[in-house]
């Protein structure tokens, strides 16, 4: 089995994340049967939350394995994550009704894995519902992995048409790990 380290941005979860970077490795690409551990996602599993005032950010995250998105056959580890945002005592926008389902369900909201170059990195897409779009979705562990700084930006790219730029969840903020 290989670890995720290798060429978790290889992968076809982040094609385009990986192509408008620039990130290129001369490694030899995952092979039918191959299944893509990705242990260092472990510390990122659980419940996580935000308050500021009257308004609460929760996510949840687990681990899934699923198959590449293209067909080639292997297996890969991911995190899949589910989020509630609530201003008071409304809720704004929630994947909570999900949360029981895998990653085969394509239900989630948060969808990533530990980051390649830095292990304490959260890096993958947010779904926003409100507004029908995804964006980069980059979380930060801290060291004594209590706290997760979250950033939230769009994705790079051409834009045809009218384009919201902005965000229904806070596009900074810091969670804490919920026991």
């Amino acid at each position: 089995m290989r670890s995720v380290k290798t060429i978790w941005k290889k992968s076809g979860v982040f094609v385009v994340l990986a192509m408008c970077s620039g990130l290129v490795h001369a490694q030899t690409p995952p092979q039918p049967g191959d299944n893509i551990l990705d242990p260092e996602s472990d510390k990122f599993i659980g419940e996580w939350r935000w308050v500021n005032g009257q308004d609460t950010l929760e996510i949840s995250l687990k681990k899934g394995n699923i198959a590449d998105p293209f067909g080639v056959g292997y297996r890969l580890d991911v995190l899949i994550g589910f989020h509630r945002y609530k201003k008071g005592n409304t809720v704004i926008e929630s994947s909570y009704a999900n949360i029981s389902t895998d990653a085969a369900d394509k239900k989630w909201t948060l969808l990533g894995g530990s980051d390649n170059d830095d292990a304490m990195v959260f890096s993958g897409r947010l779904k926003d519902i409100s507004k029908n779009k995804s964006g980069n979705l980059r979380m930060v562990l801290n060291a004594d992995r209590t706290q997760l700084t979250w950033e939230l930006s769009n994705s790079e790219g051409v834009r045809i048409g009218e384009y919201d730029w902005g965000f229904t969840l806070p596009k900074q903020l810091t969670l804490h790990k919920v026991d």
